[in-house]
């Protein structure tokens, strides 16, 4: 193995290491980490690493931003502030098999489905972890109420366009690289954002939702005010992990297909 091959290496185990360390992640959470980061890396080199070294820091930076303002929102989310092993491989798991997909078939075209599932995984993160920071509560996408804060399908402007701001650092940083040109950078910053709004509209709809029977509020966890909640509406198997694959996904794909056209 060449020095810089080693040192790659090294900084990929570093960077999961610390998130372990720092309480970002589990150690499932870690070792996938590892995975996505070392597929990455085959597939786009250094380049992806910084693209990836960019979504996982400012992600993590914007998730404890403000923290103590974001007690609402975390009452009807699924999971903790901790990213396990399920939340790494649905926000970098398209990601990871892009790039393996570009080495593998020697395609760069697969590499835009790459960058736009880091994208997309950027702009949902900014959009959730910023927007919960507004000063008025969310609409709901569909009912146009007011919703809780966190309340899956809940949308705000800051939110909106912190979302867009995501997707826009992922998308031209690629393209100021030469990952590809200016004008797949365009195609992958626009489906990136069409990405964040499917996520935002799969939460709304058939995402799995719970009801706590001791403060009767609805939320994505199993677990609620130290007791199991009940079903309540939604897929069962459509979790919030589910959700944003499937998000990302579509616009990874959808990306890849448009630039093959063009």
């Amino acid at each position: 193995m060449k020095g810089i091959e080693l040192l790659s290496v090294f900084f990929i185990a570093i960077v999961a290491i610390g998130g372990a360390v720092a309480r970002l992640l589990t150690v499932g959470g870690a070792l996938m980490a590892f995975f996505v980061g070392s597929s990455v890396w085959i597939g786009l080199g250094l380049d992806g690493l910084l693209l990836l070294a960019t979504f996982f820091l400012t992600s993590s930076f914007w998730s404890l931003y403000r923290r103590d303002q974001k007690s609402e929102s975390a009452q009807h989310i699924e999971k903790g502030e901790q990213r396990d092993a399920y939340q790494v491989l649905a926000n970098g798991g398209w990601a990871a098999l892009f790039a393996l997909y570009g080495t593998l078939f020697q395609e760069e075209v697969f590499y835009v489905g790459a960058v736009c599932a880091l994208a997309t995984a950027n702009s949902d993160t900014w959009a959730s972890e910023i927007g919960v920071l507004s000063k008025g509560r969310p609409i709901h996408v569909f009912t146009l109420q007011r919703v809780p804060r966190g309340t899956s399908g809940g949308v705000t402007v800051l939110g909106t366009v912190a979302g867009g701001l995501g997707a826009a650092t992922i998308a031209f940083l690629a393209s100021l690289l030469e990952i590809f040109s200016l004008e797949a950078a365009i195609v992958v910053f626009l489906f990136a954002v069409g990405g964040m709004w499917l996520d935002t509209l799969l939460g709304a709809t058939i995402q799995r939702k719970q009801r706590c029977l001791i403060c009767k509020n609805e939320t994505e966890a199993r677990i609620h005010c130290g007791q199991r909640t009940v079903y309540l509406r939604g897929l069962k198997w459509m979790t919030n992990d589910v959700v944003n694959a499937s998000a990302i996904g579509v616009s990874a794909i959808a990306s890849l297909y448009i630039v093959l056209l063009t």
